[in-house]
């Protein structure tokens, strides 16, 4: 297989859901610069695997896709708990397949495996979860940022989210951004973490 599969891949399975990964460079280190690079090199892994491996059973068509990189990255994770593009790679297709609840283990365990874990990964994190699942959003990362003692590192990206100021919401969110649910959502967000700190 090629690169191209992988390309086609990102394009056509997960941009749709997450439309600011189209622009995202995979080196950066903001949240979709996180994503788009473990989603590329997963999928080249995945791809590379050979077709009698396990995760190419059952069906015909022997191209990588969101299904075979779940299975993919869950056995990863089993040989290394902390395997950041595996962890990475689930966390994007939660959010673009609009997973149910906020995913607390693999959170948690990224907050060990990367050296340099950026608060405002959850932040943003949460706020795309939030277009799926409205203000439960609030409460779950709320729950996951207290229980890390993440809140005060949070305060400032919910600051700038809630002042309506944050040029990085325009482009995680893209065609999904709406300038009053961000500032409503972010002053939800700091206002439960201030009283978890109380």
């Amino acid at each position: 297989m090629s690169m191209a599969d992988v390309l086609e891949c990102v394009e056509n399975r997960f941009i749709p859901g997450l439309p600011g990964l189209r622009t995202a460079r995979p080196d950066a280190r903001d949240l979709l610069g996180r994503i788009k690079g473990a989603l590329l090199r997963a999928l080249q892994r995945l791809d590379d695997l050979p077709r009698d491996h396990p995760v190419w059973r059952y069906l015909a068509v022997q191209t990588v896709n969101p299904h075979r990189l779940t299975e993919h990255s869950l056995r990863l994770l089993q040989e290394n708990p902390l395997d950041k593009d595996a962890l990475w790679s689930l966390i994007a297709i939660d959010l673009v397949y609009g997973s149910s609840s906020f995913p607390h283990e693999h959170w948690q365990r990224l907050l060990l495996a990367e050296e340099r874990f950026d608060t405002d990964w959850l932040v943003f994190g949460g706020l795309l979860w939030s277009i799926a699942v409205g203000d439960e959003s609030v409460e779950e990362l709320t729950q996951f940022l207290a229980r890390n003692g993440l809140c005060d590192q949070a305060l400032p990206v919910l600051k700038s989210l809630e002042s309506g100021e944050n040029a990085y919401a325009r482009m995680a969110l893209d065609e999904f951004y709406v300038h009053d649910h961000v500032m409503e959502w972010a002053r939800k967000v700091r206002k439960h973490c201030e009283e978890v700190r109380e």
